[in-house]
């Protein structure tokens, strides 16, 4: 075997070596950004109504160039060109999620309690999410992203939406009620007082903090020379 075809061969190999060093980097899921946080929703039988609490920790909305440099998504996930770097790179956050309170009392027969979004800051999105693998995947914008339903029709379980923004400063907002629905014609009950609640998120900031590049180059010479330089991360200031 001559010299050309072992370079060959030996191309072949690092670009090989190259695909599966890009798919270890490849996420199948959307990070949650931090711990939970949960909104929990009570029911009192004896005074007929709904209550919500909602904890003090402030998420943040934040963009995955951010909090998982060295990866990215598949493209061909539904929320890639929304996310992904390579794209829009919005930022995101997942920690939010609605939960009936351990203590609640047992809702009437036949109800179920349903969200409605009352406003929102400009600019925050919604979207319900679901990933158990490359194939049953759903991303589909609720709470009025893109004149879908301000309200979900919530099963009480506990339910994450995905929250998010484009780049930028300042606090974001939203403002909801939780009301008691008869699940036979989707009607509020009216004996029941809905709980009014509204949810909190600060931007991230790139300000102040290093950012990773990622440079690949290949550099070949058929005059006998045959050089690979391997991926370069740059930190700047």
């Amino acid at each position: 075997m001559n010299y050309f075809s072992h370079s060959i061969l030996y191309i072949v190999f690092l670009v090989k070596a190259l695909s599966v060093m890009i798919q270890a980097q490849e996420l199948t899921t959307i990070p949650m950004q931090d711990g939970m946080v949960m909104p929990s929703i009570h029911y009192n039988a004896m005074h007929n109504h709904l209550s919500v609490s909602v904890p003090e920790t402030v998420p943040q909305l934040t963009a995955l160039a951010m909090s998982h440099p060295d990866q990215h998504f598949s493209s061909t996930a539904p929320w890639y060109d929304l996310l992904d770097p390579a794209v829009q790179g919005q930022s995101f956050n997942r920690q939010y999620g609605f939960v009936m309170d351990g203590s609640s009392d047992l809702l009437p027969a036949e109800t179920a309690i349903w969200i409605r979004r009352i406003s929102a800051t400009e600019g925050l999105h919604a979207y319900q999410y679901r990933s158990s693998g490359p194939v049953d995947q759903a991303w589909v914008p609720m709470f009025g992203t893109d004149g879908s339903s301000n309200v979900l029709t919530w099963n009480m379980k506990m339910y994450h939406p995905t929250y998010v923004a484009s780049m930028g400063h300042g606090p974001l907002m939203a403002d909801y009620e939780a009301f008691v629905v008869d699940l036979d014609t989707g009607e509020s009950i009216p004996d029941i007082q809905p709980a009014s609640f509204t949810l909190h998120w600060v931007r991230a900031s790139m300000g102040g903090q290093p950012t990773l590049s990622i440079a690949r180059k290949l550099v070949l010479s058929w005059g006998g020379i045959f050089r690979l330089c391997p991926p370069i991360l740059r930190i700047a200031d």
